[in-house]
């Protein structure tokens, strides 16, 4: 909390009355991850440690726009591992409405060829400061991706110009790490402009690319507070074809399948 000073004498008096202390504070535990394979993706991998290489990684973080796309995108794709970390905030709704852990999702099973093509990772829920690190390095220990693709929301408030016609109407950019520039994504998508604001999931992991040398591009769509809902998730909708990702179908589950719900994520743990 700051405090406007009015005169010169009150500075030495704030300063030690905002002072913080941190001696009755309890001292946090650090923050754990818990990672689980699916049966199959585990066979595969050879065992609960086991890592698996991946062409495209599609990361959704906990915004609706970026959630409701990746969902709707894989809906009839096969859960095959979660991560959760200890702080981590589980909502009460049912298991059928959200599901608190991180969830992978393959649009094939371990037994395709194009297995480990392009897996995704819905992130339902925000993760703490204290852990978000903690949950970049478990994925990234888990799944090794040559490409991670991370897609984002945000107001648009701090990047307008006064100047736009359609202020309701979203709009799509970009922000790569350095092994990552694409001079033809770059002609199609413009680059996010400063101050290039991005926090958690999204900010995490193009630290970590750009730390190591990965190719990560976070893609954020620009919306406004009066943006539809149904407007911001079809923002998203270039990356289909701009990144070669399988359309969604809307047809019936493959047979031997039901709905990603309590079923699904029980067999994880059998």
């Amino acid at each position: 909390m700051a405090l406007a000073l009015r005169f010169a004498e009150e500075a030495e008096f704030s300063s030690r009355a905002c002072e913080p202390s941190y001696d009755d504070e309890p001292e946090a535990a650090p923050s754990r991850a818990f990672f689980r394979w699916s049966r199959a993706a585990r066979e595969h991998v050879g065992g609960v440690q086991g890592r698996l290489a991946v062409q495209t990684l599609v990361v959704a973080t906990p915004n609706a726009a970026a959630q409701r796309f990746l969902r709707g995108l894989t809906q009839h794709w096969q859960p095959i591992g979660t991560l959760v970390v200890s702080d981590q905030r589980v909502p009460r709704v049912s298991m059928s409405e959200l599901v608190a852990a991180t969830e992978l999702r393959s649009p094939v099973g371990p037994g395709d060829s194009a297995f480990g093509r392009h897996v995704a990772v819905i992130v339902p829920t925000e993760l703490s400061s204290q852990s978000i690190w903690t949950w970049t390095q478990t994925l990234l220990e888990r799944v090794e991706a040559q490409e991670i693709v991370v897609l984002e929301s945000q107001l648009s408030t701090i990047y307008s110009h006064g100047d736009d016609d359609d202020d309701d109407v979203p709009s799509l950019r970009v922000l790569t790490t350095s092994a990552a520039r694409d001079e033809k994504l770059a002609r199609l998508l413009p680059t996010l402009e400063t101050p290039r604001f991005l926090v958690g999931v999204a900010a995490a992991l193009l630290t970590q690319g750009e730390l190591r040398h990965r190719r990560v591009r976070a893609f954020v769509s620009l919306c406004t507070a009066n943006t539809p809902a149904a407007m911001a998730t079809r923002s998203f909708a270039p990356l289909l074809s701009l990144l070669d990702l399988p359309s969604p179908s809307f047809s019936s589950p493959p047979a031997g399948s039901t709905s990603i719900e309590e079923d699904e994520f029980s067999a994880l743990y059998t």
